[in-house]
């Protein structure tokens, strides 16, 4: 397991590397999991995720953003939020961002790395956001 969230975590900070995963809330003192529900509901997240710069989103909740970074070149996130008629159950994304663009990204759905969990698709393995933050922190 440890190995394959290493692996994750060296592809994120190659910022080249196209990572797939999910986004999902987490309960604290608890490991984390798929399945927990974020804690801010599919039209407050829809709109604030339409406030970032260069953010592209549809009525469907599908979102595009993209943009230019000077270290890193060109990027991209693209995802889709799902919810249940309340609150938005995960996020699922393709793409990367520089590190200063995943704590925006974040703070648009009004949470922090203590409160999510992360599904990394291509390893089928389940982690903390503090994986993701210690990604970031090591590039920024």
């Amino acid at each position: 397991m440890v190995l394959r969230s290493l692996r994750w975590l060296a592809r994120i900070r190659s910022m080249s590397a196209t990572i797939r995963f999910r986004l999902y809330g987490r309960r604290v003192e608890q490991p984390p999991q798929a399945g927990v529900p974020l804690s801010i509901s599919w039209e407050r997240a829809l709109a604030n995720l339409e406030l970032l710069p260069r953010m592209f989103a549809e009525p469907d909740g599908s979102f595009l953003w993209s943009g230019h970074d000077e270290r890193v070149g060109p990027w991209q996130l693209e995802g889709t939020l799902f919810d249940d008629g309340q609150v938005v159950r995960r996020i699922e994304l393709v793409g990367n961002c520089p590190p200063a663009n995943w704590l925006g990204f974040l703070q648009a759905l009004e949470t922090d790395w203590h409160s999510i969990s992360v599904e990394l698709l291509d390893e089928s393995q389940v982690v903390d956001g503090h994986w993701l933050a210690a990604a970031l922190r090591a590039e920024s």
